[in-house]
């Protein structure tokens, strides 16, 4: 029987030692180094897709302000019918509904006529305080209507007559469920489980995949790195998910309507390939230790028998 006793046993011992620290040296050193190349390639392709999908975000929204900013030059006063004779069906595919309200916030008028908002008093909504008080275009926190009970949210703009006196103001409805502009993210695939949110700084969640409720209010306990793009803070970070995983995100904001894209990769995806390569080298390693081990041994054995 080979013996680690005599002095090549105890040599080879050592140099199974050397290499095996050697090993542990390089893979730990290789595992470093290809986690932060691996973070940083992937932060790069988060950064790409987050900017891309809120500039898309934001063109589709300054396309339907703009829009119902030229609805609203063709209407000086809220009445009945302005919205029919203007129309309305024209801005069909960027709204769902369009509702015309007077200096009482009371609703005059409204497409399609069969919505049964007309006559309804919503003076209370912090969206019509803030027409009141500013008279300028703005864009709700997602709410739940009164009438309908469905997640919308609202874009608003003010009403001048001849004299540039203020009468009332125009509201274009966005359902949250059922607009094109919150449509297209379900087909959206970043690896296996990546996936894209949108969030309004009022901590109010309008899309994420598999959500329930159209608008779910996140909890007090979240990321410090979402608090901070919901002040207005854009880049990419790691971060816990609200069920604590660990994942590699990137922010950016949609100024006009003071919201915040998130997209978000696992960070066991992203590192996938790397363990891949790390099981297969070490794999590599620790074989041509077990390969030369019983050699060395065997060899050391005969030539003591010799």
């Amino acid at each position: 029987m080979f013996s680690f006793t005599t002095l090549r046993g105890r040599l080879l011992l050592g140099a199974a030692a050397l290499w095996g620290l050697l090993c542990v040296i390089l893979l730990t050193s290789g595992w470093q180094a290809g986690r932060l190349l691996v973070n940083e390639t992937n932060h790069q392709h988060l950064r790409y897709e987050a900017e891309l999908i809120s500039n898309t975000i934001t063109l589709q929204v300054n396309e339907r302000l703009t829009e119902l900013g030229r609805l609203a030059q063709g209407i000086s006063m809220p009445i009945e019918g302005a919205l029919n004779a203007q129309h309305a069906h024209i801005w069909g595919n960027l709204f769902e509904a369009l509702i015309l309200f007077d200096l009482q916030s009371q609703i005059v008028d409204e497409w399609p006529v069969d919505g049964g908002r007309k006559g309804a008093v919503l003076a209370d909504r912090d969206y019509a305080r803030f027409m009141q008080a500013f008279k300028t275009p703005h864009i709700s926190e997602p709410l739940i209507g009164r009438i309908t009970g469905s997640p919308l949210i609202l874009m608003l703009t003010p009403l001048y007559d001849a004299e540039g006196s203020y009468t009332g103001f125009l509201g274009g409805l966005v359902n949250i469920k059922e607009s094109r502009l919150f449509k297209n993210f379900d087909s959206l695939r970043l690896g296996d489980d990546g996936y894209v949110t949108i969030t309004a700084a009022s901590r109010q969640r309008i899309y994420a995949p598999h959500q329930q409720e159209a608008i779910v209010t996140l909890p007090k306990n979240i990321s410090p790195i979402l608090e901070q793009a919901l002040i207005g803070w854009e880049g990419e970070s790691v971060e816990n998910s609200l069920s604590g995983e660990r994942q590699l995100v990137a922010y950016r904001q949609v100024w006009p309507a003071n919201w915040i894209v998130g997209v978000h990769l696992p960070q066991a995806q992203a590192e996938a390939p790397l363990i891949a390569g790390m099981e297969k080298i070490s794999s590599y390693a620790w074989g041509g230790l077990i390969l030369i081990f019983p050699h060395e041994g065997v060899y050391s054995e005969l030539y003591v028998l010799h």
